[in-house]
């Protein structure tokens, strides 16, 4: 068959392509027929389109959500009015005031009323009879519903008012009220503060009740957000003796519970009378801690007490293991004395790549942990146990010189200073804090000798401090408590820097026009008790030095005649140079003599104090 119908599909089309151009039906050549369409030009097309459309108010939006915050957005706009939008927070606040009053029922307008009531209560220009009349007025109206209120935002606000504001009869009332609902109440946002303000404003048998709510719940309340800091602030502000026990007892585990009141005041009275009960005690306090551990709720006294009585008595092993579980929350224990003694621990005990990982989060952080009362003890801990004195050198005293002056003006501050450079001197720490401090010493980490590292760490310090000094003298002599650290330093000092430091401190003393404060009276400086104490204590120790590199050596070589003719006008001046005399070495009374010209001989013979009389015999001797 010749048809065309007859042929196969494929050698049909071919068929189509090669008839002839005469045909009227027949398809361009490729050279004849239009150019295909850009894929550039279309899409610049497309997005003119797009623009045409936004300029005309039209966009396309493919999805649902888009379409409806477009919408939105244009209802937005239309109102943008100020009295529209007016209109719009309005409505907003009315249908905020529909749901409260849907949700609290009748005791909705109590509280508007009592809210009104206390704007005025809560200023401190309102009249006393006025406030007491208006809280007795707001009780009135909040106690039918007391209970209900407790626990919304604004009902508590007023409650911790009527607490702190209320006399005592009346606080006395509500926490009777409410001491059925306290164990609820701690663990709720609001109310928890109420329990707070009872606590602070509560007489002792209100407090006593609420601490007594906690009883049974207390690990389980050491596991929540809210409620453990209402038990750290009910243990280590309010509770006796005798409650901090039955609180710390909870830990204990069961065996504890059956024990007689007042019987337990640590973890070894448990299993005191019956040994075999030790390993159950242990466990059962360990699983305890652990539970607390793991919701990172640490700053608490409390857990700190417990934590440390498990230490003491726990096996090696389980102390290590106990260790590890809290070094990450170094600073959290920081808080209390017992925490302070669990990081002291931490470095004792932990391993060299241990104690780098707490000198490394100590950084940024040294002076508020040299400054704060329990945290000074963690870095007397490291100074004394850490070999690695370059990583010391590089990380935690450049902080420490940074901010000298005011770690030294600092109680506990000072403490750090001291130690870098006086180390255990008895000077300047007492027995019983360097007992605390030797238990570190036997610890099997540390290799390196302790006078080494001593000496390591005085090096990096000394020159800072004494420059420090050299260039502030009258700060490092303002007060007796930071003329400490001014002893030291000139103590053990040695070099030029002690040579600077004396000279800059010698010319301080010989202006005439520098005072000091001395109570609420000014002095000169060579007549205040700390800088007269300080130097009396620099005289005696000079006679363990070498005699042409101390401080009394020093000090005669710069001071001038003109100096001495004004001290002796003063009867610790007298004494200062009388010491001088006494403990000073031969070069030391040769060269101290020589500054005694005719007229300060002459002038002295005239004075009539103490010292004047003493020194013009040690003169003549």
């Amino acid at each position: 068959m010749t048809d065309d119908t007859a042929l196969p599909i494929k050698q049909k089309k071919r068929s189509q392509k090669s008839s002839s151009p005469d045909e009227p039906n027949s398809k361009k050549t490729k050279a004849q027929s239009d150019p295909p369409q850009d894929k550039l030009s279309m899409v610049k097309r497309n997005k003119q389109q797009v623009r045409e459309r936004k300029g005309q108010g039209k966009t396309v939006l493919k999805s649902g959500s888009a379409r409806k915050k477009f919408e939105k957005a244009t209802d937005t706009k239309q109102i943008s009015g100020s009295v529209k939008w007016k209109e719009v927070k309005q409505k907003k606040r009315d249908l905020r005031l529909q749901r409260k009053k849907t949700s609290r029922g009748t005791t909705f307008d109590d509280m508007t009323s009592a809210k009104k009531m206390w704007e005025k209560v809560r200023v401190t220009s309102c009249p006393a009879e006025l406030r007491e009349r208006l809280i007795g007025e707001i009780h009135e109206i909040l106690a039918p519903n007391l209970e209900t209120v407790m626990f919304t935002h604004d009902g508590a606000r007023v409650v911790q008012w009527l607490l702190k504001m209320g006399s005592p009869p009346l606080r006395v009332a509500i926490c009777d009220r409410l001491e059925p609902l306290l164990p609820t109440m701690v663990q709720s946002k609001y109310a928890s503060f109420c329990v707070r303000r009872m606590l602070k404003y509560g007489s002792r048998e209100s407090q006593a009740k609420v601490i007594r709510s906690f009883s049974g719940r207390v690990v389980k309340f050491m596991r929540h957000s809210v409620t453990a800091p209402v038990l750290e602030l009910a243990y280590s502000q309010f509770a006796t003796s005798a409650q901090k026990a039955a609180m710390r007892q909870e830990f204990y585990g069961g065996v504890s519970r059956v024990a007689t009141p007042g019987e337990i005041h640590c973890l070894a009275d448990v299993y005191k009378h019956t040994p075999e009960l030790k390993h159950s005690t242990l466990a059962a306090t360990r699983t305890n801690i652990l539970r607390v551990l793991s919701k990172k709720l640490t700053r608490s006294s409390l857990l700190h007490a417990v934590v440390l009585d498990f230490l003491q008595l726990c096996p090696d092993d389980e102390k290590r293991e106990m260790l590890t579980q809290l070094r990450p929350f170094l600073l959290d224990l920081l808080v209390s004395k017992e925490g302070s003694r669990i990081a002291m621990m931490c470095v004792w005990h932990g391993s060299v790549k241990d104690r780098k990982a707490v000198i490394k989060l100590l950084k940024g952080k040294m002076k508020e942990v040299a400054t704060s009362e329990h945290g000074h003890w963690l870095l007397l801990a490291v100074f004394d146990c850490v070999d690695d004195t370059v990583l010391l050198k590089k990380i935690l005293v450049p902080e420490i010189i940074n901010d000298l002056i005011e770690i030294a003006s600092n109680e506990y501050g000072r403490l750090v200073i001291l130690y870098l450079v006086g180390h255990r001197d008895p000077l300047y720490f007492h027995p019983a804090v360097v007992k605390v401090l030797q238990d570190g010493d036997a610890n099997e980490v540390s290799k390196k000798d302790p006078a080494q590292r001593r000496a390591e760490l005085l090096g990096a310090m000394y020159g800072s401090l004494l420059e420090a000094i050299a260039a502030e003298p009258h700060v490092w002599l303002a007060s007796s408590s930071i003329a400490m650290v001014t002893l030291a330093a000139l103590k053990y000092g040695y070099g030029k820097p002690l040579t600077l430091a004396v000279e800059a401190l010698v010319e301080y003393l010989s202006d005439p026009s520098h005072m000091l404060s001395f109570g609420d009276k000014q002095c000169h400086a060579i007549e205040h008790s700390a800088v007269h104490l300080l130097l009396k204590k620099l005289i005696e120790s000079d006679k363990d030095k070498d005699p042409l590199e101390c401080f009394s050596y020093i000090f005669v070589s710069v001071v001038k005649p003109s100096t001495i003719e004004w001290w002796i006008d003063y009867n610790r001046g007298c004494f200062i140079l009388v010491a001088l005399l006494e403990k000073g070495s031969q070069d030391v009374k040769n060269k101290l003599i020589n500054k005694f010209t005719e007229n300060i001989l002459e002038k002295l013979k005239l004075m009539k104090s103490v010292g004047a009389k003493i020194l013009l015999k040690k003169l003549f001797e």
